[in-house]
């Protein structure tokens, strides 16, 4: 299928139902900072997710069933020989691979820019005149 003589990148005639799931598992803020920290882990029990990002346990829980429902991260059982169970949430290849693949996006290069700019605002300033000398040095 052509689009005004373009041939298109990929050649997808619906949206994959796996991508709009891991689309709405990174829709929220409290969801992603429980991937950010999943992310630099080898995994993490509930207590410590609740520890790492101040969400209430009730809340937790629910973001954590959307996250798996996403299929972004997965929870384990890891057992120590005469011990109890312990559950544990870790991030999936995929969620890994989709984690990786938006940092990517997200250059070294357009950090460093980012950081400079962000480092010369100076408070006394208001937010305007902020806003319109970060436009013109971008």
């Amino acid at each position: 299928m052509m689009t005004n003589g373009v041939k298109p990148l990929l050649n997808i005639d619906v949206f994959p139902p796996e991508l709009s799931k891991a689309i709405a598992g990174l829709s929220n803020e409290n969801r992603q900072k429980i991937l950010i920290n999943l992310y630099n882990e080898i995994k993490l029990s509930f207590s410590e997710l609740q520890n790492r990002t101040g969400i209430n346990a009730s809340l937790l829980s629910n973001h954590l069933k959307k996250l798996k429902q996403s299929l972004l991260i997965e929870q384990i059982y890891d057992r120590v020989i005469g011990e109890v169970a312990y559950s544990f949430y870790k991030i999936t290849k995929y969620g890994k691979d989709i984690m990786s693949r938006l940092f990517g996006l997200f250059s070294t290069t357009t950090i460093t820019r980012m950081t400079v700019v962000m480092e010369s605002i100076t408070f006394t300033e208001s937010a305007e005149a902020q806003i319109d000398r970060m436009q013109k040095r971008w």
